[in-house]
């Protein structure tokens, strides 16, 4: 995949590049893999090629390279394509850079105006429209996807995206009250962009954010307690 081009394209589209990621594994040492990733790789019992399982969040999913697919562990149903192109990206760690330091705004390390736009419109707006007034709600949906509450800015919680991957969600409420906007900041740790590049390192956010949306439907969803007589 170009990372000249935007992200937005078609998932039949991301599939094919799914299926050069995977042919990328016939090479690949899988020790090395474990130590650099935190992963397990599994051999295939009577010859085959075997499995990784990779925790993402508050899920683990099993790479099957055999099948040329990304499951989920506890349903058996095959990941979107843009979340194997994260994970596969990931193990493959051809991001290339490696930047020290804390948390960095993600707009500032993509720098990038498609980029950028991508990550407003599949991000940013998104989260900000469902939690910008409904911080209890937020709190609750980071917490469900194994979010850790930082000290820092706003309502700040830390999410291990993959094991290596740390990223970061601050929200600043809004008041309708008070005619004051939500703001939503994204961050990750710069040692991403040695596992990611700009396109995977977005799927990884979106994957987030809509994992986040998911927990708040379910929340709200959720009946209160019967009122008793």
């Amino acid at each position: 995949m170009s990372e000249d081009g935007l992200p937005a394209i078609p998932p039949a589209k991301i599939l094919e590049f799914v299926g050069e990621l995977f042919g990328k594994f016939s090479s690949v040492n899988h020790s090395s893999v474990m130590k650099k990733c935190d992963v397990v790789y599994l051999p295939a019992q009577g010859g085959g090629k075997g499995r990784y399982i990779v925790n993402l969040l508050h899920k683990t999913y099993t790479v099957e390279l055999d099948q040329q697919t990304v499951v989920d562990l506890m349903t058996g149903k095959e990941a979107e394509p843009k979340l194997s192109y994260l994970i596969l990206s990931y193990l493959l760690g051809e991001g290339g850079q490696h930047v020290a330091g804390e948390w960095q705004p993600v707009e500032s390390m993509l720098n990038n105006v498609s980029h950028n736009y991508y990550l407003q419109k599949t991000v940013i707006r998104p989260l900000e429209k469902t939690f910008g007034y409904n911080p209890e709600l937020f709190e609750q949906s980071c917490k469900a996807v194994k979010g850790r509450r930082e000290k820092l800015g706003g309502l700040s919680y830390s999410f291990n995206l993959l094991p290596k991957i740390q990223t970061l969600l601050q929200l600043w409420p809004g008041s309708e009250d008070e005619m004051l906007n939500p703001r939503l900041a994204v961050a990750v740790k710069p040692i991403a962009l040695k596992f990611l590049k700009p396109t995977p390192l977005l799927y990884g956010l979106e994957v987030l954010a809509q994992f986040l949306e998911k927990e708040a439907k379910r929340k709200r969803a959720k009946p209160g307690p019967t009122p008793r007589p």
